[in-house]
């Protein structure tokens, strides 16, 4: 169900969810480092929902 989840999220986002774009390797990464730092084995629909919030912020669009 979290796959399903996250491949919804990266549908929206106009991502692909197998990384080919810089763009979404980058989320990947960083959903990865959110991952390890809560100590999780796994990319959890958290964890990417959490990287694509820090996307606005790195396009500026956050104040």
């Amino acid at each position: 169900m979290a796959g399903f989840q996250a491949q919804a999220g990266f549908a929206r986002m106009h991502l692909r969810a197998h990384a080919t774009t810089p763009q979404s390797c980058r989320i990947l990464r960083v959903a990865r480092s959110i991952a390890d730092l809560a100590d999780s084995e796994s990319i959890g629909t958290a964890h990417l929902t959490e990287a694509l919030g820090y996307r606005g912020l790195d396009r500026g669009s956050a104040a």
